[in-house]
């Protein structure tokens, strides 16, 4: 588990994958934390991953880091924020989702810098990575704050034209 001064970042488990493929509205006890809710708004268009994450974890799979972003306060989950698979070469690439109701409170930025400068921390990361589409600008101002450089630009069939960003380990 991750801790900041407003979040927690919390693993996805089976159960709540399993569970959040059931209902898009429950409460679910994870340990170290207590009952946290969840909404409709999570999580969001990663509904599609779900049952693929099921299905690794079901066979004994281990997800990559990251997981769950709760808001401390409530016990809410508003996000999530993770590894997009394994790091590859030192290198690791992130991606991160919020509820539209916490857009606008700083947590993608409190929650990316703590997550990226972790990553960053293991000796076998030189640097983490991620994309943002073009058409959201707010998104590559969380990874400006959170001491991302922008690198250039790529596009992606779903998120069509996007924004490469870079964070290197100090020193590297």
């Amino acid at each position: 588990m991750l801790e900041t001064p407003r979040l927690l970042l919390v693993p996805q488990s089976l159960e709540l994958i399993e569970t959040r493929l059931k209902r898009d509205t429950f409460s679910l006890e994870i340990a170290g934390v207590g009952e946290v809710s969840f909404t409709p708004e999570f999580p969001g268009d990663a509904l599609g991953r779900y049952a693929g994450m099921r299905d690794y974890l079901s066979s004994g799979g281990v997800l990559s880091p990251g997981g769950v972003v709760i808001e401390r306060s409530s016990r809410t989950a508003v996000g999530e924020l993770g590894c997009k698979g394994e790091p590859v070469d030192g290198v690791a690439d992130i991606g991160y989702g919020f509820n539209p109701s916490a857009w606008n409170r700083g947590y993608a930025t409190e929650i990316v810098t703590a997550f990226s400068n972790w990553l960053l921390e293991q000796p076998s990361i030189h640097a983490v990575t991620a994309d943002t589409a073009v058409t959201n600008p707010a998104s590559g101002r969380v990874l400006e704050k959170s001491g991302f450089a922008q690198l250039g630009t790529g596009f992606d069939e779903d998120d069509g034209d996007l924004l490469l960003w870079r964070k290197v380990k100090a020193g590297a």
